[in-house]
């Protein structure tokens, strides 16, 4: 079964992954998960309001879709 709350290395370069939290005040935190490689493509993602799913979402693969 496929761990969940682990990000997959990068799909861009292979590298490590990472999450940022973003705090906002009142609403909340934000998620990004991104290449901890500074010059990888990979570390332009998008935020989202809830960790599992900004770990979903780093971790889908178009492979994985077939």
């Amino acid at each position: 079964m496929e761990d969940r709350t682990e990000l997959k290395p990068c799909p861009f370069c292979g590298g490590a992954a990472e999450m940022i939290e973003i705090p906002h005040i009142p609403r909340g935190t934000d998620y990004t998960p991104r290449c901890k490689n500074a010059s990888c493509c990979g570390r332009l993602t998008k935020k989202w309001a809830y960790r599992e799913t900004a770990v979903i979402m780093w971790n889908r693969r178009k492979a994985d879709e077939t």
